[in-house]
């Protein structure tokens, strides 16, 4: 008997237990099923939450209600194309938005192009929105002050400064004196010209690398040029002989060369340089005014073809890199105050027009007749060109008209001189 009432106690513990297990079940339940209810909530807001948009341009306003999206997407539903977003707010769940129609514009500099989208601005605050430097030399294209209300193109020039430092010539003059010891009509050189050097330094602009200007700003002489003096003799011829003597020299070169003298204010002598002053009486040898006071040189060289070298008939001597045959005619000074070169500088005697794809602009030169005999015109410069002067010919620069006409058109040959 006692053993079945035992029985029976641990059969109602058991059912207890399992009452109990139920109860805690249900209680669970209850509790979690308002819980998923929120967290369910709460996950389907976020992927389903209803935004409302109010987009304006200035103009229109239009207001959109969406959900899962973005400003951007608001402005496509409500038409608003190709804006840039000036100004946003949210308020809850409502979106305040504000936009402007986009303007283009083209930048440029040395290696970049690109196309950027903005609002009205300026340039400056374009340019610094875009990550672009630049300095207060450089150039912009309009002015960085710009205002900017419509599609717009912008140029930013690099611009730089630098100082550089050149070595030119410094010309010397022609010095005439008379000679009463040497016959009327003869001249002879005393000393040979030779020029001096100065030190210039010039302000040089460069942009995107280019050279654009250049300005000098100071020159130091470092070496004083030498002046060629050339004696005219005043003497009249008395005897036959010396009457004989002055009829020959009316025919041909009356030149006297000096092959070195002394510089008297140095107390150094002066051997002949590239490009010496010589002069003729010679018509046939173009020796009028304009010849007398520039370069010049008797007729008549040799050409050393093995070492390349000429020697001139006064005794100066060039090195030269090649020959070429040439048609060569003559120009002179129109106006007072000469002529600009194409290379920019004064007309002289001893400019020489060329063509740039025969002859280098910049080039030494060295003209003589065909035979190399008969006339010529000396030493000079390939500094400036010629409507007509194409190929194989050349344009003399003489300091008269009436020069120019007394050379006419001749067969030439031009020495290209070693520098």
């Amino acid at each position: 008997m006692k053993k079945r009432v035992t029985r029976m106690e641990e059969r109602g513990l058991e059912q207890d237990k399992k009452a109990r297990k139920r109860e805690y079940i249900l209680i669970s339940f209850i509790i979690l099923i308002p819980i998923l209810t929120v967290i369910s909530g709460i996950v389907w807001g976020m992927f389903h939450h209803e935004i409302e948009y109010y987009i304006s341009d200035g103009t229109k306003e239009k207001s959109i209600v969406l959900s899962n999206s973005s400003v951007e997407d608001a402005c496509k539903a409500l038409g608003f194309k190709d804006v840039i977003i000036t100004k946003q707010e949210r308020t809850g769940d409502k979106i305040i938005v504000k936009v402007s129609p986009a303007l283009h514009a083209t930048i440029k500099s040395k290696n970049t192009s690109i196309t950027a989208r903005f609002t009205e601005c300026t340039v400056r605050e374009l340019l610094e929105e875009k990550g672009f430097t630049f300095d207060d030399d450089d150039e912009i294209i309009p002015s960085l002050d710009t205002r900017l209300k419509e599609d717009a193109e912008i140029i930013i020039i690099d611009v730089e400064y630098q100082e550089l430092e050149e070595t030119e010539q410094v010309p010397f003059e022609v010095e005439t004196k008379e000679n009463s010891e040497l016959l009327e009509g003869k001249q002879k050189i005393t000393q040979y010209g030779v020029y001096g050097e100065k030190k210039v330094t010039y302000k040089v602009k460069f942009e995107d690398g280019e050279q654009t200007e250049k300005e000098m700003i100071s020159e130091e002489i470092t070496k004083e040029p030498v002046n060629c003096i050339v004696e005219k003799g005043t003497k009249k011829p008395e005897t036959e002989q010396e009457k004989q003597e002055t009829e020959q020299e009316k025919q041909g070169d009356t030149t006297t060369p000096l092959t070195t003298t002394t510089n008297t204010a140095t107390n150094t002598s002066v051997n002949a340089p590239e490009q010496q002053i010589i002069t003729s009486t010679n018509p046939a040898d173009l020796s009028t005014a304009g010849r007398a006071y520039v370069w010049s040189v008797p007729a008549g060289i040799q050409d050393d073809t093995v070492n390349k070298t000429i020697t001139a008939g006064d005794g100066s001597s060039y090195q030269y890199t090649s020959v070429i045959d040439v048609k060569a005619t003559a120009y002179n000074r129109v106006e007072e105050g000469g002529l600009t070169t194409a290379t920019g500088t004064t007309t002289k005697y001893g400019t020489i027009a060329v063509d740039p794809s025969v002859i280098p602009l910049g080039s030494k030169l060295y003209v003589v007749s065909d035979g190399g005999q008969s006339w010529s015109y000396g030493p000079g410069l390939a500094e400036d060109t010629g409507g007509l002067i194409k190929g194989n010919r050349i344009d003399l620069f003489f300091m008269t008209g009436e020069e120019a006409t007394e050379f006419g058109v001749r067969s030439a040959k031009v020495y290209i001189l070693k520098d």
